[in-house]
């Protein structure tokens, strides 16, 4: 008798993939504790498929102990800063400080058949735990990124995304974010607008940023040249200009009445999207399954 196979997505070496499982995960081998953050960014920037860490709040860690071995990192959540603090409040209601973002999820291929659910659960937890509270963190939220990455060769290197977890998860789904241009390298890694602003501006982590651009192939700075002028100048130099049609968004509360009212805030009627969302081929055919709101 053949074994009946289970697939979920899985991360390693910077490369997301479907992985066939045989069983269930067992819940005897894994644990959940938080993570210091330089052990969690440097697990994110070794498997996740844009090679960057977050601004965390809090990083929360997937253990598995098996036989006699060691317990090894196998996954990471880490709740972040989100880049706007104004979507804390149009998706879940709370002030921006009551809310954090999902901002990286990352497990390894040998995290067996529902682990991603399991593991949510419980970093859930852990946050309410640790940040939780009438003043402190009530709600999340999430994104799912319906455009695939590839590389100038045509490899991919991010599948499309539908959010499948978070609506196994139970998450509320919010519809779509606004459309948005993103500047892409050949090797298929997007150049956040954020890290360009930093540049441009100068701000706290600029010198980080401009290494990824130096990383990704562009010429160095002239003398005395301004920073936004060398982000304009480099950047048709390295990347492409795409047109992105919107992330996915869901969201999550913490306790029973924050949950009740991220319900009501999302109360659109949309069904949660499917993979067929995922893999539509035009902004057309993406807008009649799924509208920006």
């Amino acid at each position: 008798m053949r074994p009946v196979y289970l697939a979920d997505k899985r991360w390693s070496d910077r490369r997301e993939r479907w992985v066939r499982h045989v069983a269930l995960i067992n819940p005897l081998e894994f644990g959940v504790e938080v993570v210091r953050e330089k052990h969690a960014k440097a697990f994110i920037t070794a498997h996740h498929y844009s090679g960057t860490m977050v601004a965390a709040r809090l990083c929360v860690g997937l253990y598995r102990k098996t036989g006699v071995d060691a317990s090894r990192l196998v996954g990471v959540a880490a709740f972040s800063v989100p880049m706007q603090g104004a979507a804390i409040t149009r998706y879940t209601g709370f002030n921006p400080e009551n809310g954090v973002e999902l901002g990286r999820f990352v497990l390894l291929p040998e995290v067996a058949f529902n682990g991603e659910s399991w593991f949510l659960s419980r970093a859930f937890k852990l946050l309410k735990q640790e940040k939780g509270g009438r003043n402190g963190v009530r709600s999340i939220i999430s994104y799912a990124d319906p455009m695939e990455r590839r590389t100038f060769e045509g490899i991919l290197t991010k599948p499309a995304h539908a959010g499948t977890i978070y609506a196994a998860s139970n998450a509320a789904f919010g519809g779509r974010s606004r459309p948005q241009y993103l500047w892409i390298t050949p090797a298929g890694q997007v150049l956040s607008r954020r890290a360009l602003n930093k540049i441009a501006d100068q701000e706290v982590g600029h010198a980080y940023a401009t290494r990824q651009l130096l990383a990704a192939g562009a010429p160095s700075r002239q003398l005395l040249e301004d920073p936004k002028t060398w982000v304009t100048r480099v950047l048709p130099l390295i990347a492409t200009r795409v047109r992105h049609p919107g992330n996915f968004v869901f969201a999550f509360g913490l306790d029973g009445p924050a949950c009740e009212q991220v319900r009501q805030i999302n109360a659109n009627g949309l069904p949660y999207p499917r993979i067929e969302c995922a893999r539509a081929t035009s902004q057309r055919e993406l807008d009649s399954l799924v509208p920006a709101l």
